[in-house]
């Protein structure tokens, strides 16, 4: 498919949701460990599929959106995470 001309846009999504538990707690899904090096296991789903599938991308650009957040009192379905 690739090479009959097909194109590739990696675009990714966080789930938020409370379900996912305190990103502040051990053994929680979002948990950012405090050493930088290990990743939680959304970091390596991520950069697993990302590593493969972003080589093909064809702007190089990967937008990334959230769902299930909840700040200034209200929850957030669908928003983009970041500026740009």
């Amino acid at each position: 498919y690739l090479s009959g001309g097909l194109e590739i846009s990696l675009s990714v999504a966080i789930d938020f949701t409370g379900s996912n538990g305190d990103p502040r707690l051990p053994g929680t899904l979002h948990y950012i460990h405090p050493d930088g090096h290990e990743l939680n296991d959304y970091e390596k789903a991520l950069t697993a599929v990302g590593g493969i599938v972003g080589r093909y991308d064809s702007d190089q650009r990967f937008p990334v959106y959230g769902f299930g957040a909840k700040y200034n009192g209200v929850i957030r379905h669908c928003f983009q995470v970041g500026d740009s």
